[in-house]
């Protein structure tokens, strides 16, 4: 059925304002003036005024972690509530409260720091959190990531008794009895992680849904995700399932394109042997290009790079893959209908990127074959020549401007920082 939206105030982006649109099975087929919307009407149309109301279209997120981010609005973010012992337990017992949890699922959040707390400086430990509760488990981060604390119950939902043996590389706080106190350090995190936060098909479908109603309210209807390694202990068709499982429910509102991480050969091959490659799937959740990591950050000195590092010369930054590798994985992807995107910080790893796509474009020419580079923070004058030679995408992202501007110097040197985030230059070069 078609839909008019008349006497609207309405931002097209590319084509200046208009005044009204006509929508049929999702999809915009003519928008413009009142009286040329209405000539498409049919018997069972529906007329909307839009009253002067302001209207665009959607806008997509070219870099999103919808299921992380959806993890994330699912916990207590602990720096809110650190002052004290007494603060923290307070603070979970509202989160806890004011959340619908199903019976053992875990109440989690991270950020809590006892630096800051003015009553006791300890670590919380089992019996403070039972304190909150002993039904529901609970699991708490510290702010550094090393350290987590879970009540009683988590500790029972875990198996962890006196009996249970240390872990190599980590422990978990036991008192004078022997009996685990709740502290999980270092390795030991694991113990907790590999059960407490190890999503089902279910809890992935929460989280999902959870990030479309967020994303939805800031005016996104679209999106480019890269969740196959959120969870990395999960089969990738466990999320798969739920995207689709919301899809047919109604509840997927954001248009998803999953960027597939798959870190070496032998998941690519197979994943592609299962009939997965770019574009399979529906309008609301398909099968995007292969995505992969080549290096880190410019902030951790892992992004590697041609020369040493300006305020740290023993190091060039740390690829994730080599030459050959990437050739392999780059080649097999394009031959098989699979787009490509690669994260790149450093130039180096650009170089290494770009020229093996450009290998597989020289053995498997295509025209529009949608291969790019995630990030493009580090270039040169020839690799910004080679975006445009072998019409590459670049995925960019102008919040890193943000942060790394203060750093960039600092870190490469003013030469070399002239040709950082020249976002401009690879616009205007087509």
């Amino acid at each position: 059925m078609r839909k008019i939206y008349t006497n609207g105030n309405i931002y097209t982006v590319t084509n200046g304002n208009a005044e009204a649109f006509v929508e049929e099975e999702g999809k915009f087929i003519y928008v413009g003036n009142n009286e040329d919307a209405l000539s498409y009407k049919q018997e069972d149309s529906e007329i909307i005024d839009l009253q002067n109301k302001f209207v665009t279209a959607g806008f997509n997120d070219s870099h999103m972690h919808v299921v992380e981010f959806g993890d994330y609005l699912e916990i207590m973010h602990m720096g809110d509530f650190t002052g004290s012992l007494k603060e923290l337990k307070d603070g979970i017992r509202k989160f806890i409260s004011e959340k619908d949890f199903k019976e053992n699922e875990w109440a989690r959040g991270r950020g809590w720091n006892n630096d800051y707390f003015t009553d006791e400086n300890r670590f919380p430990n089992r019996y403070d959190l039972d304190e909150v509760s002993t039904t529901c488990p609970i699991c708490i981060i510290r702010a550094c990531g090393h350290i987590c604390v879970v009540n009683s119950k988590g500790l029972e939902l875990l198996g962890i008794t006196k009996d249970s043996p240390q872990v190599e590389g980590g422990v978990f706080d036991v008192d004078e009895n022997g009996e685990p106190l709740g502290i999980f350090r270092e390795n030991a995190l694991e113990l907790v992680y590999s059960k407490a936060l190890t999503p089902d098909k279910d809890r992935f479908k929460k989280m999902i849904h959870e990030a479309c109603r967020a994303l939805n309210s800031y005016g996104v209807t679209s999106a480019q995700t890269d969740d196959f390694v959120a969870f990395p202990q999960v089969d990738y068709e466990v999320l798969i399932a739920a995207y689709q499982e919301l899809e047919k429910e109604g509840k997927l509102t954001v248009k998803i394109n999953q960027q597939a991480q798959l870190v070496n050969m032998q998941d690519l091959k197979e994943f592609i042997g299962k009939g997965y490659k770019t574009g399979v799937g529906s309008d609301y959740f398909k099968i995007g290009p292969l995505k992969l990591i080549g290096d880190g950050s410019l902030g951790a000195r892992t992004a590697y790079m041609t020369q040493p590092y300006n305020d740290d010369d023993s190091t060039c930054g740390i690829p994730i893959y080599t030459q050959e590798q990437l050739d392999e994985m780059v080649e097999y992807a394009h031959k098989n209908g699979m787009h490509v995107v690669i994260h790149c910080i450093g130039d180096k790893i650009m170089y290494m990127v770009v020229e093996a796509i450009e290998k597989a474009l020289k053995k498997y020419p295509k025209e529009d074959h949608r291969h790019g580079i995630v990030h493009c923070q580090i270039t040169t004058k020839e690799l910004l020549d080679k975006f445009k030679e072998l019409k590459l995408h670049a995925y960019i992202q102008s919040i890193f401007l943000d942060y790394d501007i203060n750093i960039v110097e600092d870190r490469i040197g003013k030469e070399r920082a002239k040709y950082t985030y020249n976002f401009k230059t690879l616009m205007d070069s087509g």
